[in-house]
């Protein structure tokens, strides 16, 4: 909504209708919104902006309004955009509302504060506070403790598998070993009899067979001199 303020050059300074809606959080500052105002005369202006002022709620403090720039001259046809922002106190109650006129004045050049208003426009400055965005810290906070306790539960398992499992596991494996070295030391033994005896019985066969070779040698030579030798001599 804007406001005529006086009727003196006022047709001279415009600007863009509508009020200002601000909903701020506790605490902090709002984006810039703009406020747009013109010169369509054919001199040139000077203005000055007057901040509102807000009813005191009780145990609340007012919130501040800022605009950028404060003061200055509109050339002939110039549009300018006052930058508006809004800063809300921090231990105010979320919910509130304010509402009041921000003005844009023109007055005489070279003049102090007590200049003579010449013209001006009103703009409705309207603010609701609200209550802070949460904070992350919490979150962050929780999601750091389940980090941690995941990485303790990864140590003791690695811990319990590094100390204790696997010198468990290892002694297993060499026991398991063991008896199968004593098992394959015994049966290379066993083959090595084995084959001692077979080596024996061998060479008894061939003792034996040299003896019944060399007897029946001895029994041929005795045949053969038996035919050789004549009768006669063998009846004398």
């Amino acid at each position: 909504m804007s406001v005529l303020l006086s009727t003196v050059h006022a047709q001279n300074l415009g600007e863009r209708g509508g009020g200002l809606l601000f909903n701020v959080s506790l605490g902090t500052t709002s984006a810039p919104d703009n406020w747009t105002v013109s010169d369509g005369g054919s001199a040139p202006i000077n203005f000055r902006i007057v901040l509102p002022t807000f009813t005191q709620i009780p145990y609340n403090l007012t919130p501040i309004v800022n605009i950028t720039p404060m003061n200055g001259t509109l050339a002939p046809g110039q549009q300018l955009q006052l930058q508006v922002r809004v800063t809300m106190p921090s231990n105010d109650s979320p919910g509130l509302k304010w509402d009041n006129i921000a003005q844009i004045i023109a007055v005489p050049a070279n003049q102090g504060p007590g200049a003579t208003v010449e013209g001006g426009l009103g703009k409705e400055i309207i603010i609701y506070s609200k209550a802070p965005p949460p904070s992350p810290w919490p979150i962050v906070i929780e999601v750091l403790v389940i980090l941690v306790a995941i990485a303790l539960v990864i140590f003791g398992i690695s811990s319990y598998y590094l100390y204790k499992v696997r010198p468990n596991r290892a002694k297993a494996l060499r026991g398991a070993k063991a008896p199968v070295r004593g098992r394959s030391a015994r049966g290379s033994a066993a083959a090595r009899a084995r084959s001692q005896t077979d080596v024996e019985r061998e060479l008894a066969k061939t003792k034996a067979e040299l003896r019944r070779l060399k007897t029946a040698k001895a029994r041929a030579r005795t045949k053969t001199k038996a035919r050789r030798t004549p009768k006669k001599a063998r009846r004398r």
